[in-house]
């Protein structure tokens, strides 16, 4: 985790110079939006991006008294960023699994009771042979495996928008 921190730790101090306002709602919010490699810490305070095959958990989300003295002490240290990342309530999986379900009661989708890791066979022969090697590639291998191990045929073909 320490590499993964640490990139992002990197990844912010260069964003921040052009965007000072970064993750900073408003006075007393602030949303720090994670790396794809990072989602698993993700809390579902912060909500999602969207909804379909291309939603995703955003990140951790904290009331505070200064949004924007509260990001520079997370910011000060990769250590300080790992520990913030550390106390979250790591909750926006099981978020995500209730915002997708309503969506696709919404949308009128009809799922299955197969759960695609008992079918890998059937995605693969729909959507080739190499789907989840190219899916880990734009999502996150975490992401798909997930998917694999949570999600049945339809609802998996419609989160990565198959």
């Amino acid at each position: 985790m320490r590499d993964l921190v640490e990139s992002f730790y990197n990844d912010y101090h260069t964003k921040v110079q052009s965007r000072p306002d970064l993750y900073v709602n408003d006075q007393h919010v602030l949303t720090v939006t994670l790396p794809s490699n990072l989602l698993e810490y993700a809390n579902a305070s912060a909500g999602h991006s969207g909804f379909g095959s291309g939603a995703r958990p955003v990140g951790i989300r904290r009331s505070v008294t200064n949004a924007r003295q509260a990001r520079d002490e997370i910011f000060s240290s990769v250590e300080a960023l790992e520990k913030f990342i550390l106390s979250s309530e790591c909750n926006a999986e099981e978020y995500m699994n209730s915002v997708r379900e309503r969506h696709f009661k919404l949308a009128g989708v009809q799922t299955d009771d197969r759960l695609v890791a008992s079918n890998r066979n059937v995605v693969a022969d729909k959507h080739g042979k190499n789907i989840f090697i190219k899916l880990g590639e734009v999502f996150s291998r975490e992401q798909v495996q997930t998917a694999i191990d949570k999600l049945t045929i339809n609802e998996f073909e419609l989160r990565f928008g198959l």
